[in-house]
Parts: structure tokens; C-alpha cells; sequence
């Protein structure tokens, strides 16, 4: 097919139906194009077409328990198990299997950039924005407790959990190790 759309756009409108052809060429070349942009856009959601779908129901429940740990229905296993096992490959989640367990015994998100790729597609803007900026602009020295800012700022502390995790990542700042906490030391 490919060689036919190149003869056409050297051949032209010269030939019966080759305007129609060259229309078409440029049409697919623009198709592929978007394409590959949105890859490098949404690199996440280009690793299966139901995994924007997924992450709404994960996040619906990483919302609902505000915790990272994810229990799903034997029916939204069932329906999403290859992309489970595409995001668990890529690192983004966390999986414990049996060996005679048909679906995972545990689940979890393990990538913080996963957590806010989630938050960027389901959660207000606004309220992003204003919580990053509340971050940024924190003093060096100073304890940021996490619990207050998911409160203040209606995100669930996953989110700020995440956020403290990439910005400790970057030197910005210390995340608490104390388990069930979101503290964060601001360094600079």
C-alpha cells in the first residue's frame, strides 16, 4: 500500500482518481502523525487502549480508601488483566501472586508517576495547581504533614504522598519513612 501512495504523490492528479489518492496519502500521513504524538504525549495510556478506563476505576478506589493498596472486584480483574500485567511489566504496579490464584492476591501502585498521571486526568486542576504551588513555596525547614494538605486541598493523600516522593527524588526534600504517614521535610 505504501508504494502506492508514494507513486501517487509523484504521479499527481495526472492519473484518473489520483487527486482522490493523494487526498488519502495525506490523510493516513496525518493520522500516523497524530498517532505517534499522542504516544509521546500519553506515554501511559499508549500501553494498552483500556488502560485510561483501568485507572479510572483504580483511582476511584485509591479515592475511596486513600491508600495506594487497591482492592479489586473478581469482575474488574477478570476485565482489566492485561492491563494489569502490562502496567506491572512497565512498573507502575505492584502485583503479589499465588500459584493457584487466578488473579493477583495483592495490588498496589508502586510508581509515584503513576499516581499523578492518574490525578492529572480525574482531578480538579485547580486544586492541583494550588496544591503543587503550596509545595513549592514551602520554606526550607519546614514539616509539611500530608493528611492536612489532601485535606485542605480535597486531593486524596496517595497524591501528596506521591508528590513528596518526586520531589525527595529531585533533593528537594526528605519524605517521612514512618508508615501511614505523608510527611515532608523541605529542604530547598
Amino acid at each position: 500500500m505504501n508504494w502506492l501512495l508514494s507513486l501517487a504523490r509523484v504521479i499527481g492528479a495526472g492519473i484518473p482518481f489520483g487527486g482522490a489518492v493523494v487526498q488519502m496519502s495525506a490523510e493516513w500521513d496525518a493520522h500516523q502523525v497524530q498517532q505517534r504524538l499522542n504516544k509521546l504525549e500519553d506515554p501511559i495510556s499508549a500501553l494498552h487502549p483500556e488502560v485510561r478506563e483501568f485507572s479510572k476505576v483504580l483511582y476511584a478506589h485509591i479515592a475511596s480508601g486513600n491508600r495506594p493498596q487497591i482492592e479489586l472486584s473478581e469482575r474488574e480483574l477478570d476485565r482489566f488483566a492485561r492491563v494489569v500485567a502490562i502496567l506491572e511489566s512497565n512498573g507502575f504496579l505492584g502485583v503479589t501472586r499465588t500459584l493457584t490464584g487466578k488473579h493477583p492476591a495483592a495490588l498496589w501502585v508502586k510508581a509515584p508517576i503513576y499516581i499523578l498521571y492518574m490525578a492529572a486526568l480525574f482531578e480538579d486542576p485547580d486544586a492541583m495547581a494550588k496544591l503543587i504551588d503550596a509545595i513549592d513555596s514551602c520554606a526550607a525547614g519546614r514539616w509539611l504533614k500530608g493528611a492536612d494538605l489532601a485535606s485542605e486541598y480535597h486531593v486524596p493523600l496517595p497524591v501528596v504522598r506521591a508528590i513528596f516522593e518526586l520531589y525527595e527524588m529531585r533533593g528537594l526534600g526528605l519524605l517521612s519513612k514512618e508508615i501511614g504517614t505523608a510527611n515532608y521535610l523541605c529542604r530547598a
